[in-house]
Formats: C-alpha cells, sequence, structure tokens
C-alpha cells in the first residue's frame, strides 16, 4: 500500500494516496466570512440557451473566480482562482517562447473595454505546466500559475470549488450540462474578442460521441451534437461548471481544445480535473482555500 501523505493547513486538511485517485477528500467547513464557488448571479435572468459565441454577456462579476490571462497586453487565455495564491488553467495556454515575466493575471474583471475600468494585473510568481502535457494530443493540459501576491477574498475575488473526487463524468454524468464562460471570440467568423464575458450550458457528451473527436484519456467532451453553442479562441483554460448539492460550482473541466467553434458533431474538449487531484494539491499546499 502507498503511504499516506497528510498536508496540514491551519483549519483545512486534505488526505490522499500519492499517485492514485483517492475515493474522497476531506476537507473543513467553510469559514463564515468565505464560501468557493459562490457567484453574484441576478437570479431574475435566465441564459440557459445562450451561446458564447455571440451569446449574451454575464451578470456584473457573476464569476469572481474567473481570470484573464493576458502576454503583453494581449489576451491569450482564461483561467479560474482555486486559492489565494493559485490559478489553474490550461497548459496550452503558455507557450515555450513565452517570458514568464511578460505573463500577467487580471483579476476581478467584468468590462475590460471601459475607458473607467482598472485592469487589476498580478505578476506571476511561477508557471507549473503538467510534466505530461502533450500538444499534440493535449494529453494533460493543465496548468497551475502561482500568483507574485496572495489575493484577499471578497465579493469580486473568490475562488471557485475543487470537486472532492474524480467524476464519472461521462456516465453517470452524461447529458448534464455545464457551465462555461469567457471573454473569447462571441461571433462565428470573426477575431473579436467579448469585452465583457458570455456564458453558456453546454450537455457532457457519452464517452463515444468523445472518442469520436480522437480525445485521449485526460479529455472528457461537452456540447450539442447540431453545434452552435460552445467556446471558441480566448476562452481556453476557463472552467467547466457544475453545481454540487450545496449550490457551490466546481471546477471539473479546463477549457482545452475544439474543431472550430461550436461546430456541429463536433464538441469541445475539457481537461478532466478529476484525474489530476493528486497533482494539483500536491503543488498548492500552503495557499488558502475557502
Amino acid at each position: 500500500m502507498k503511504p499516506f501523505i497528510l498536508f496540514l493547513n491551519i483549519i483545512e486538511f486534505i488526505c490522499y494516496v500519492a499517485g492514485l485517485i483517492p475515493p474522497f477528500y476531506l476537507f473543513p467547513p467553510p469559514t463564515k466570512r468565505c464560501f468557493c464557488g459562490i457567484s453574484n448571479e441576478n437570479r431574475t435572468r435566465d441564459y440557459e440557451f445562450l451561446k458564447i459565441i455571440g451569446g449574451t454577456v454575464a451578470d456584473y462579476h457573476e464569476f469572481p473566480w474567473l481570470v484573464q490571462l493576458q502576454y503583453r497586453n494581449r489576451t491569450v487565455c482564461g483561467g479560474a482562482i482555486i486559492s489565494d495564491l493559485f490559478v489553474l488553467t490550461a497548459a496550452h495556454c503558455y507557450r515555450n517562447d513565452f517570458v514568464q515575466t511578460d505573463l500577467k493575471i487580471a483579476v476581478a474583471q467584468h468590462d475590460m473595454c471601459s475607458n473607467n475600468n482598472e485592469v487589476n494585473l498580478l505578476s506571476v510568481n511561477r508557471v507549473v505546466q503538467h510534466e505530461d502535457f502533450d500538444i499534440r494530443t493535449y494529453y494533460a493540459d493543465i496548468m497551475l500559475l502561482k500568483l507574485s501576491m496572495r489575493l484577499g477574498f471578497n465579493k469580486f475575488i473568490r475562488p471557485i470549488c475543487l470537486p472532492r473526487s474524480r467524476l464519472d463524468l461521462q456516465g453517470v454524468y452524461y447529458g448534464r450540462r455545464g457551465l462555461i464562460a469567457g471573454w473569447g471570440i462571441y461571433e462565428d467568423e470573426s477575431l473579436a474578442l467579448s469585452c465583457e464575458p458570455r456564458k453558456v450550458y453546454v450537455p457532457i457528451s457519452s464517452k463515444n460521441q468523445c472518442n469520436a473527436t480522437g480525445s485521449v484519456s485526460s479529455i472528457f467532451c461537452a456540447g450539442y451534437i447540431e453545434g452552435g453553442s460552445g467556446f471558441c479562441d480566448g476562452d481556453s483554460g476557463g472552467a467547466f461548471h457544475l453545481k454540487n448539492d450545496y449550490g457551490q460550482y466546481e471546477f471539473v473541466g479546463i477549457i482545452s481544445n475544439s474543431v472550430g467553434c461550436g461546430q456541429p458533431g463536433q464538441p469541445g474538449q475539457y481537461t478532466d480535473v478529476g484525474l489530476f487531484l493528486p497533482w494539483i494539491f500536491k503543488r498548492i499546499y500552503g495557499s488558502r482555500f475557502c
């Protein structure tokens, strides 16, 4: 039997078996002032069938964990805050020719085009791409970015929850709709990024549908067979959200790859976060969760 590794961090602890997908994770109850995965949603509005490409904007600061990755003042990807020191995103968002000091993380943002908008840009202290990432197949398309300073959580900056175990996404969860959001391209055959984040619900595809796209074992797929909704350039690295039984959003998938944007018969591919939970927790030890 492989030894248990115990991480203690003030009020929270996580147990997992090194190198294996654990049957469960132990988390403490969240503090009264901090709850992960709670959105600032305007519940009088319903955008369930709208798409990111050409869709309607999300509510003001609806997803307080949503961040933008900018390289030399150009948006390259999205991502999500998972603790006070780390952002989780896709490994392909950081190219081999990038200079780390030129990569910035925009937090607590909504309208990126407003003249009155003060962009909160944070530097990256460390880039942690998964050692098995393969740009040809998008296997292990996952990356952690350690921020240069600790974040203080409030209404506009709040982490998303991580799943407590790996989910059977293409089995038990087949057909369930998850939410994606981002500042990516929002019009078909356009190169224009959205000023404000947009959101859409897309259903999880079957394993056979996903295998037909040439996906690898670290990937699950989601999207409508008829197309018309999905992510596009600039959305990569963002979260595929599912709500847990407590109404909190969990970061179950990382926007990874697709053929076109919302094309018929081409569901989007997402990195299965649950598969990499031991890898994540080992590297973010010492940071604060909700």
